[in-house]
């Protein structure tokens, strides 16, 4: 279970990182913050940020990383 919450982890933080490049500039802010939370979560908080504070980061971070999927699909069809 440990090995499976640190694969899903790193591939969360992953797609954090990889937002960064193509972020609305409105949402650099958050981004930056929930990325460097659950880094910080992950490493130093107790088991209950896995119940109440890490869904919400993976939620927001998922829907930045499809935005930024989405903004990168518009850009290579308008070329």
């Amino acid at each position: 279970a440990l090995f499976t919450l640190g694969i899903i982890t790193f591939r969360f933080l992953r797609m954090g990182i990889m937002s960064f490049r193509k972020c609305d500039s409105r949402y650099l802010i958050v981004l930056s913050y929930l990325v460097i939370d659950l880094f910080w979560n992950i490493l130093f908080s107790p088991t209950s940020h896995l119940r109440l504070s890490i869904p919400i980061n993976f939620a927001v971070i998922f829907i930045l990383y499809l935005s930024r999927k989405n903004i990168v699909k518009k850009q290579m069809v308008l070329c």
